[in-house]
């Protein structure tokens, strides 16, 4: 299963490839929830702040999702390093 980090006003956004069943969504939750990340209301995903992004793949890693950074939030966290 994999999960796709974008950037979106400055976070990472997440979202799950495929839909994800019951037991692999609760895994995503408690993954994300272990990151930083948390679910934003307004825009309806679950969102991490880019400090957060390293912890979070960990986390996901570790709960056995593949990650797929896209190139906008790649380049975004390099420029967050370098700061």
């Amino acid at each position: 299963m994999q999960i796709i980090l974008s950037l979106h006003a400055g976070r990472a956004l997440l979202r799950p490839a495929t839909f994800l069943g019951p037991a692999s969504f609760e895994d995503y939750r408690r993954a994300c929830r272990a990151g930083g990340a948390t679910f934003d209301r307004a825009s309806k995903a679950t969102t991490a702040t880019l400090g957060d992004v390293d912890r979070l793949i960990v986390a996901l890693r570790q709960a056995r999702f593949a990650i797929h950074l896209e190139l906008p939030l790649v380049e975004a966290l390099g420029a967050y390093r370098q700061a």
